[in-house]
């Protein structure tokens, strides 16, 4: 696979929307702002292919010959997600059905059925034709495949797709009295007798069958997969070498993105936070797409407005200084790509008033014109530096598209109980701690984590519970909560009492659980000790009842009939420990809990900061290197998400990539200010 070598600066690209002399004058707009990369044909099916087996290159070959003339590379797009008119005109059901079994309308994108053989057919000839035109042309650097998969329609039921549901049943269970035993159809008289009788899980009186609900969800991930699949196979068979990916859309659980990432030569996704919004929460994002390698590969940020959008309730713009920020918050995380949607502003159409590089005015006069200016010019000057370069985390969270729609199919434990918010509630901890995080699969490789973070797992298989034995026999920090390992891979509940396969390894046993109502708290109390801090913290949510196993009290409910029992513990298992938090400690004590956790287990801050400055590394590898050291140190990164200066100190001297200023001592930041710093020669060389 071809190694990047620079930062990627660019974003959508439609010249198929304009007028052909449009081009010279968006390429000259394009040097002005340091675009080196765009995304070319996204959404141009119909402009490519205007009758079915008509193709017109010419505008295409124009444009990549220009933008490569120019210095420009390409993301060359596959234009699958919207498919033209002609298509339906000659097969009406290629349109998907909805739950109620309503067939969807033409005029918007991403209306197609995944299953639909027509529409695969002419999706696999467009990629065909592409792809043996400009596979091998220089200025093609990646492959984008369709676009957002998932995005506003996540299933089709159709009849193909209910077809296609019962045999992908058959290759998963072989028999139905597999099937019948894992969705546990003997609950409601449901046990099927032929496969014939299987449908989608459509809209009905009550609740689904849970086993049923979690399946089909698996299906219909596959079933847009296959879709990506497709389309990489005939890529790469005309365009060897070349990285192929798809963009995805983080927190997003129309899709596994597990099950996705290793097809992808290179993870892409879309960032799209609203003004003024939580930097805590965009950092989970980077993290979790970033962890879809594994935590170390860089990514490619496909898609961020330059100023604001135009989709949700109120499209503010974003503030002076807040796109540049925001960018380089990506690049720190591990992006190696900062793109934007899109280029130059539509004039028409659903997205007219989404902000791009090049507006409506057509100049480069504006705000955001200059701001992106100026942001391509830092990315020149030290993109080389960062290529390549990797985070190197101590600390895991782990993160399972299964457990989170097991958590949230109804009927729910709990209403107020929100996966990824819970998730969120450690990862903001330790961000505020300035610790850094990979957010991963259970499937991955802890073995280079000195903690692991496992926030309503509640899907445990017993070959993930001997990993996390192993993990924590080995000498690892693990830390799990309450509704974790409730049920199995098909959601039954494990026998033998919570948590299930975990019961041993974080010995305690959960006799039962309350559910608090919004609003509602119970005190938990520590004592000193027991751990060196010491005070009385409010929980919400969730409070597990339970008996110790092995384990030690940290901490105890101060409330409610179960006061004086556990509510946190601690349980040495080899030359590891696990802790056991049974409740959702509100803010203050969950950063109190891992604060006391990262610093017994040797885990330091990055750099002693104030709320709301964000400090990361990314670290230079040398390709072929062993231990991946380059023998430099690493690159830091330091962020000012406040609207205020801030001042910080270095236990160094260090050198501004960005501005050529010594800083030794400490670092000044103003509002919304970034600092990207290596340590002077003489530092390294001491």
């Amino acid at each position: 696979m071809q190694r990047q070598r620079r930062l990627l600066f660019g974003g959508d690209y439609n010249p198929d929307q304009w007028p052909a002399e449009t081009l010279q004058e968006d390429v000259r707009l394009f040097k002005a702002a340091g675009i080196n990369s765009a995304t070319v044909g996204i959404f141009a099916w119909s402009k490519l292919e205007p009758r079915p087996g008509r193709y017109e290159w010419g505008w295409l070959d124009d444009v990549i010959e220009h933008l490569h003339a120019h210095g420009i590379s390409v993301i060359l797009a596959t234009p699958t997600a919207a498919p033209p008119v002609w298509l339906y005109q000659l097969y009406p059901d290629v349109l998907p059905v909805d739950e109620n079994g309503l067939r969807y309308g033409y005029g918007s994108r991403r209306h197609y059925c995944p299953n639909h053989p027509a529409y695969r057919h002419h999706a696999r000839q467009i990629t065909t034709e592409l792809a043996k035109r400009y596979g091998r042309h220089p200025a093609v650097t990646h492959w984008h495949v369709d676009n957002e998969y998932g995005c506003h329609i996540s299933a089709c039921y159709c009849p193909r797709c209910v077809a296609a549901f019962r045999q992908w049943l058959q290759q998963r269970y072989q028999t139905l009295e597999e099937l019948n035993k894992a969705w546990y159809t003997a609950f409601w008289s449901q046990t099927y007798g032929a496969w014939e009788e299987i449908d989608a899980p459509r809209r009905t009186t009550t609740y689904h069958n849970p086993g049923h609900v979690l399946d089909w969800r698996r299906f219909m991930s596959d079933s847009y997969l296959a879709c990506f699949l497709e389309q990489k196979e005939i890529i790469r068979a005309f365009s060897p070498g070349v990285p192929v990916t798809t963009n995805f859309m983080a927190w997003f659980d129309g899709l596994d993105y597990h099950a996705w990432a290793p097809h992808l030569d290179v993870v892409s996704w879309d960032s799209y936070p609203p003004t003024g919004a939580d930097p805590a929460e965009t950092a989970a994002r980077h993290d979790l797409m970033r962890g879809l390698k594994g935590g170390r590969a860089p990514f490619l940020l496909m898609e961020q407005s330059p100023s604001q959008v135009n989709w949700m309730e109120y499209n503010r713009p974003q503030r002076p200084g807040e796109m540049r920020l925001r960018s380089w918050q990506a690049v720190a995380h591990g992006a190696d790509a900062i793109c934007f949607f899109q280029l130059r502003q539509s004039q028409g159409g659903a997205e007219k008033f989404h902000a791009a590089v090049i507006g409506h005015d057509g100049g480069s006069e504006t705000r955001v014109f200059r701001e992106v200016a100026r942001l391509g010019a830092e990315l020149a000057r030290v993109g080389e530096r960062i290529t390549g370069s990797e985070v190197r985390a101590e600390v895991a969270i782990l993160f399972s598209w299964p457990s989170w729609w097991a958590v949230e199919q109804p009927p729910r434990i709990s209403k107020g109980l929100r996966y990824v918010d819970e998730v969120m509630r450690y990862y903001r901890a330790l961000w505020q701690q300035h610790i850094e995080v990979d957010v991963v699969s259970p499937d991955a490789d802890l073995s280079r984590y000195r903690l692991v973070v496992v926030p309503l797992l509640r899907i445990v298989t017993p070959e993930l519970a001997q990993r996390l034995q192993r993990y924590v026999e080995d000498g690892g920090g693990l830390l799990v909560t309450y509704h974790s390992g409730l049920t199995d891979v098909h959601d039954r509940a494990h026998l033998g009492g919570y948590p299930g396969p975990l019961r041993r390894l974080c010995g305690v046993w959960v006799e039962e659980f309350d559910v608090l109502p919004p609003g509602q708290t119970v005190r938990v109390r520590t004592s000193e000790s027991l751990v060196p801090w010491d005070g009385v913290y409010e929980a919400e949510f969730w409070c597990d009842v339970m008996h110790l196993e092995g384990a030690r009290t940290l901490a105890t409910y101060e409330d409610e009939y179960y006061r004086g029992m556990p509510a946190v513990t601690e349980h040495r298992v080899g030359r590891g420990r696990v802790v056991y938090v049974g409740t959702a400690l509100q803010p203050k004590g969950t950063r109190d809990l891992t604060g006391w956790l990262t610093r017994s287990l040797g885990i330091a801050p990055v750099l002693d900061a104030p709320d709301g400055v964000e400090v990361l590394r990314r670290w230079p590898v040398v390709e072929g290197d062993g231990d991946r050291s380059s023998g430099q140190g690493p690159i830091l990164f330091i962020l000012n998400h406040r609207t205020t200066p801030v001042t910080l100190s270095l236990d160094g001297t260090y050198v501004d990539l960005l501005s050529g200023e010594t800083c030794s001592g400490s670092v000044e930041l103003s509002s919304r200010d970034v600092r990207v710093l290596i340590a002077s020669p003489s530092e390294l060389q001491s």
